[in-house]
């Protein structure tokens, strides 16, 4: 039995996402679709529109067989250490024979040209990147800006249009899912399916604060365009209705959550506090928190009024949004540098040191469908994981290490359904007690 699998946030999950998943099995053949799809909070430093119990039965109900999480350590943190903890544990599972990922970029040649380069990091590429660093790029740019010379350097014909790549945020993850790969040594094989249709903010230059009466085709749009119209106008769903299928739809407005939107800036009273509470030691051993950030966030607390109010004040030329954003959640979910994934792209044997190895000895599953089941056979048979299918179990199950590892995605949750318990009025549901999501 053939395994694809994908890696996701799902939010929300839309008819994108379905097109993808349909793809995914149909390109590869495969018989199971699995996804491991981060929890409560995401990629880009913020809460997830929805928990991870709702968003992974979406995707149960429109093409995934079984949802695992991704543990928050990796989940919230940047690309790099994104996907290679996903891919970890997908090579971990022993069962995955394929891994889709969508990208704008069309070429899985030129996405890999680029992963090449910045997974050996030649001493040239190492040089010029320092250069543009000490200019006081951020380092985003500075990568692109490095990769685009190096290319020129070297002679190449598409000098002109690989770097370019670097500028988009579906082909930033596919390079480091392509890097990842690499680094484990992993027989995955990858399937870039290419984005289609004006996907990607369908009114231009779209942020979280831009208008939606821009939108221009309701009926395919991005997560983070749904994202702002449901917010904007979420009892008049005819802007974003048609960008769901039905079944996330009917659970979006059949949950009594479903009306309450996660963002950022409902964590500001719980960050005012832990900003109030820390001095810039504490601040200092947070994931994200280089000592000029602590120096910086320590001088202008007191101009704090909210989350994303801050997290703006903050961003400067050096240090992106996002970054800043990621930072602040780590600091809010105690989350330090000791705790996350140590990478270093050019030296493999690295991968053998405890302290760059990434540490999960576990996956949690939300959910799978009643007739994939036998995956979990699979898994259980194949895997160097742990699968962990009832939380309140894990302690029996786990290392001493690996449980306090699992119960930073169970505090992660707990914070998160704490905030919205608050906001709606309605019982706070203990991670423990949650079952997983199993549909016919």
């Amino acid at each position: 039995m053939s395994t694809v699998a994908v890696i996701a946030e799902f939010n929300p999950f839309h008819k994108g996402h379905a097109y993808f998943l349909r793809q995914a099995r149909h390109l590869t053949g495969a018989a199971c679709c699995l996804a491991i799809m981060s929890g409560d909070f995401v990629q880009r430093g913020a809460p997830a529109i929805y928990d991870m119990h709702m968003r992974g039965e979406m995707a149960l109900r429109n093409g995934a067989d079984l949802v695992l999480e991704l543990p928050v350590r990796y989940a919230c943190s940047s690309a790099e250490k994104f996907a290679s903890g996903a891919v970890f544990l997908l090579n971990k599972l022993g069962v995955v024979d394929y891994l889709a990922f969508g990208a704008e970029c069309d070429s899985l040649e030129s996405l890999s040209r680029i992963a090449d380069i910045l997974y050996e990091e030649p001493e040239s590429y190492r040089n010029i990147l320092k250069e543009y660093l000490r200019s006081g790029m951020s380092f985003p740019a500075a990568r692109e800006a490095a990769i685009k010379a190096f290319f020129q350097e070297a002679g190449h014909d598409e000098a002109g249009s690989l770097p370019g790549l670097l500028g988009q945020p579906n082909n930033i993850l596919a390079i480091e899912y392509l890097k990842a790969l690499r680094l484990y040594a992993s027989p995955i094989k990858p399937l870039l399916i290419p984005r289609c249709g004006d996907y990607h903010y369908s009114f231009p230059g779209i942020r979280e604060e831009s208008d939606p009466s821009q939108v221009k085709d309701p009926s395919f749009l991005s997560a983070e365009s749904i994202r702002v119209l449901m917010k904007a106008s979420f009892q008049e769903p005819n802007q974003w209705k048609e960008a769901l299928p039905d079944s996330v739809f009917s659970i979006i407005t059949a949950e009594k959550y479903g009306a309450c939107l996660m963002d950022e800036d409902f964590f500001s009273g719980i960050l005012r506090y832990v900003l109030t509470m820390s001095d810039i030691r504490d601040l200092s051993e947070i994931e994200g928190i280089s000592s000029d950030l602590a120096a910086r966030i320590i001088d202008r607390r007191n101009e704090f009024s909210s989350f994303s109010q801050f997290t703006g004040l903050l961003k400067s030329k050096e240090i992106t949004y996002t970054a800043i954003s990621r930072a602040l959640i780590h600091l809010i979910l105690h989350l330090k540098k000791t705790d996350t994934v140590r990478i270093h792209p050019a030296r493999p044997e690295a991968l053998s040191s405890p302290e760059t190895r990434p540490p999960s000895a576990y996956v949690r599953l939300l959910g799978l469908r009643k007739s994939s089941s036998s995956i979990l056979h699979e898994i259980r048979k194949r895997s160097s994981l742990t699968l962990i299918s009832k939380a309140a179990q894990a302690r029996g199950l786990l290392s001493e290490k690996d449980y306090a590892s699992f119960l930073q995605d169970i505090q992660a949750a707990h914070i998160y359904e704490g905030l919205l318990s608050q906001k709606t009025g309605l019982p706070f549901r203990h991670e423990f007690t949650r079952k997983i999501v199993i549909l016919e």
